[in-house]
């Protein structure tokens, strides 16, 4: 009698599986002989249809105003978000950007700062 030794994986490319993204386990090892094999468990993940993007500031001075822009990189002259934020609001600097599409598209974010001046 003979046995065969197969490795079950999530096969990789531009073609293979877009709709995939992960299998668990990432390889698994299946022995076959004359019998059907059975009992076979994977899980598989489908990609996310969006992304969540935060945005944490640390060392800011005290008096420092923020302001976050999102921008599509195709697009780097016209921002798509901005959120202001003031030393006033939060002691923490961090952001929440609103939830993007995970359609392949690149973003990138800028986080400018400029001082608080008052007159008395």
């Amino acid at each position: 009698m003979f046995q065969c030794e197969y490795v079950l994986r999530l096969k990789q490319g531009v073609e293979a599986n877009q709709h995939i993204s992960r299998i668990s386990p990432a390889n698994l090892k299946v022995l076959a002989s004359a019998k059907d094999v059975t009992d076979i468990r994977i899980i598989a993940w489908r990609p996310p249809p969006n992304c969540d993007v935060a945005v944490h500031v640390v060392n800011c001075p005290a008096g420092v105003n923020l302001r976050v822009r999102l921008y599509r990189e195709a697009e780097p002259d016209s921002h798509i978000y901005e959120k202001k934020l003031d030393p006033t609001s939060v002691p923490q600097h961090y952001f929440i950007l609103p939830v993007l599409a995970n359609d392949g598209k690149s973003y990138f974010v800028q986080v400018k700062h400029f001082w608080v001046i008052s007159y008395l």
